[in-house]
């Protein structure tokens, strides 16, 4: 019985073996783990399809495996009854049009009975060990990791780091970004967040301004639901979401990873804060599922956690919007011939001009600075 390798993700089209789990003659539990891939974003264990011996393996670690092609034969029980009372079948091929392949059964076995073909899904967990820890594989990459051959010094980028590159390209041929800017005043956020943080980190929350920030996006995106949309220019019209679903970014060792808190709108601040907290530390521990990293609607960028002011984010296809979030700041304002001191968030807001237009983008950000302001939320 032959399997191919699977499409283990939206768009995933090809994944770098990283690491074989069992070896040619094992046998092997239906679901257990056989291999490690790399794929764009993550590093994947594809498990068995069956339960029985694998007799064989179509690719060495390192090589790129493209969706589809053979990745490893398995013999079982009833793989073994079927070849000795069915000689004149060999060529029947049992299909799985789930999103993860087909098995071919070069032996023409009947469907194992234990295995649901229509329900089976991979285990998507991105493995603990990241990439740059294999070792001996033909494609070895190392995070920062200078060589040295033929005199010329550089830095090898893996594949994570690779695949955002592609994507932030193919993000700004694609789109017309164009970055507003803005001082919002967030004295009454600090203000509530130091009344109730001590109060949440008691149920282990810990509750952040970005969870205050990101509420009150949310709270706007539904108040200008042409923000939260999707651009379909072959058809002239704009798809609006029916759920709002915000992307995070978060900055790790292996490079930036931007994973997707779903259906936001039904949280609280703290149920947003919690979420940020949890979906930070997987990201950068390498827990994170893949379905945990698709889906988003609109994108926020906390550049301000690192000390940085201001940027122009890049859009995070297919959003429209991508909101950056810089380091806060006190400011000394005149204000009707009265000295006013303010805590202010710089932000900028990217947004793509085929769909959203300036005077759009400015009132977006005075709403923004509204909910911030009187905390409707």
């Amino acid at each position: 019985m032959q399997f191919k390798f699977p499409d283990v993700g939206e768009g995933i089209h090809e994944g770098t073996l990283v690491n074989w789990l069992v070896k040619e003659g094992d046998e092997v539990e239906l679901d257990q783990a056989i291999c490690e891939v790399e794929t764009d974003k993550a590093i994947v264990e594809i498990p068995s399809p069956v339960k029985g011996k694998l007799i064989k393996t179509h690719h060495v670690e390192g090589d790129v495996i493209n969706v589809g092609e053979i990745l490893a034969e398995f013999e079982t029980k009833e793989n073994t009854e079927s070849k000795e009372s069915k000689e004149s079948s060999n060529n029947q091929e049992v299909k799985n049009d789930n999103v993860v392949g087909n098995l071919v059964d070069a032996d023409n076995a009947p469907k194992d009975s234990s295995f649901d073909f229509e329900n089976y899904t991979p285990s998507m967990k991105l493995s603990n060990e990241t990439i740059f820890e294999k070792a001996n594989t033909k494609n070895e990459v190392e995070n920062n990791k200078v060589s040295n051959n033929d005199n010329t010094n550089y830095i090898e980028l893996n594949n994570i780091k690779l695949t955002t590159a592609k994507r932030m390209k193919e993000s700004l041929h694609s789109t017309a970004q164009v970055t507003q800017f803005a001082d919002v005043i967030v004295d009454k956020i600090i203000k509530e967040r130091n009344e109730h943080k001590e109060e949440a980190k008691k149920r282990g929350v810990k509750l952040t301004y970005l969870a205050f920030i990101v509420k009150a996006y949310i709270k706007t995106l539904e108040d200008m639901p042409e923000f939260n949309a999707k651009l379909d220019l072959e058809n002239k019209r704009l798809v609006l979401r029916d759920h709002i679903s915000i992307a995070i970014a978060v900055n790790t060792e292996n490079g930036l990873l931007v994973p997707v808190i779903k259906d936001a709108q039904n949280l609280s601040i703290e149920g947003i804060a919690e979420q940020i907290q949890i979906l930070a530390e997987e990201a950068r521990s390498g827990k994170l599922d893949l379905s945990q990293i698709q889906g988003q609607t609109a994108t926020v960028t906390n550049y301000g956690s690192i000390g940085s002011k201001y940027s122009t984010p890049v859009l995070n296809s297919p959003d429209l919007i991508n909101l950056g979030i810089g380091s806060f700041e006190e400011k000394v304002y005149l204000n009707k011939g009265h000295v006013e001191s303010h805590t202010i968030a710089p932000i900028s807001l990217t947004f793509d001009h085929q769909a959203i237009d300036g005077a759009q983008a400015v009132g977006f950000l005075n709403k923004l600075q509204e909910h911030l302001e009187n905390l409707e939320y």
